[in-house]
């Protein structure tokens, strides 16, 4: 009898390595790169059109080392008030073992100094579980 809950316990030990060692060998859905980053033009302003905003796009490499498709959500979140995200929340397929570029177009206002700016987080997420994050970088060109 002894002998028989050893050996169950012994199965059952080798059932949960092999699930965690899936876990650990399962490959990710990811933002490739250190950050996103991005140029806001402010030459683009003109005092003539008295536009509130440029338009710019952000561009974010997503990687897909899982050996099946994987459909996620791309989105940019933490933005400061006056930023507008068209067509945030994308929902994307990446196929397996692949990559695909995802765009936003972003309104940018006139708020920043020049120089390279933390400005929110680009993520990707599946269901309500968050998979990858990197910082959004503004690096806003003078106006003069």
């Amino acid at each position: 009898m002894e002998g028989r809950i050893q050996m169950k316990q012994l199965s059952l030990l080798w059932a949960a390595l092999f699930i965690l060692l899936i876990g650990i060998v399962h490959a990710d859905v990811t933002i490739t790169g250190d950050s996103i980053n991005f140029e806001a033009d402010y030459s683009q302003f003109d005092d003539k059109d008295n536009e509130d905003f440029i338009t710019e796009t952000v561009s974010l490499t997503v990687s897909n080392t899982n050996a099946q498709n994987e459909s996620v959500t791309v989105s940019l979140t933490g933005l400061p008030n006056g930023y507008t995200v068209n067509n945030n929340d994308k929902q994307v397929t990446i196929e397996a073992n692949n990559t695909e570029n995802v765009d936003f177009t972003v309104q940018v206002p006139h708020s920043e100094d020049s120089g390279n700016k933390t400005i929110g987080t680009a993520k990707i997420t599946q269901g309500d579980t968050e998979l990858s994050s990197k910082s959004l970088v503004q690096n806003t060109l003078s106006m003069f």
